[in-house]
């Protein structure tokens, strides 16, 4: 009798703790689909199946002996939906979040970078009383050029960047000094692109 109850204590436990998973991944599953809803202009996703799938299932349907299987064919290709939904937004974020990581949050970087240089160099020739409205032109090019510059330097160190668990990291502060020392940037490549004529 002992052993019995302890089994129906664990029994309570497990489904207690799928029930609290099951919930949890709905909340995560809800988020994903907002997170979509943003980039693609509040259109959700439809599930989609293919030819074949659909074949299947259409042909199970009009097999059916009783409504029993006829209702469980229905709650699988619920489940099958629901499935097929979520798929499609977790691959459609995983696209998303590579894009803002490899380009957008680069650009932003590089920006950043030159935009705080503009600033120092507007202090400095302020100070100097040489600050002209011609500076005003020159730094808005820096800017821009500062974050296109920044996106372009991954497709050059992206080798010799260090492979980490900090190696996004590690990209986005090379962006950020990129931006802001331009000069450096285009200078070290005419060094390489010097060094592979004369090779």
């Amino acid at each position: 009798m002992q052993v019995s109850i302890n089994e129906n204590i664990d029994y309570h436990k497990i489904n207690n703790s799928i029930e609290l998973l099951d919930e949890q991944f709905d909340a995560n599953r809800e988020i994903l689909m907002q997170w979509n809803l943003i980039w693609r202009f509040g259109i959700p996703f439809t599930p989609k199946f293919s030819i074949h799938d659909n074949a299947v299932y259409y042909e199970k349907q009009e097999n059916a002996k009783n409504q029993l299987i006829k209702s469980n064919l229905i709650l699988e290709r619920a489940l099958k939906e629901s499935r097929n939904i979520y798929f499609l937004n977790n691959i459609s974020a995983k696209y998303i979040l590579s894009l803002i990581e490899d380009y957008i949050l680069p650009i932003l970087y590089g920006s950043l970078g030159a935009f705080i240089k503009v600033l120092r160099d507007i202090y400095q020739q302020y100070n100097s009383q040489n600050l002209i409205k011609r500076s005003y032109w020159y730094c808005n090019l820096q800017i821009f050029l500062g974050g296109i510059v920044a996106v372009s330097s991954k497709l050059i160190f992206f080798e010799t960047l260090v492979i980490s668990d900090n190696n996004h990291l590690t990209f986005f502060f090379l962006a950020f000094l990129v931006g802001y020392n331009l000069d450096s940037f285009f200078n070290y490549l005419e060094n390489m692109l010097n060094k592979m004529i004369k090779k």
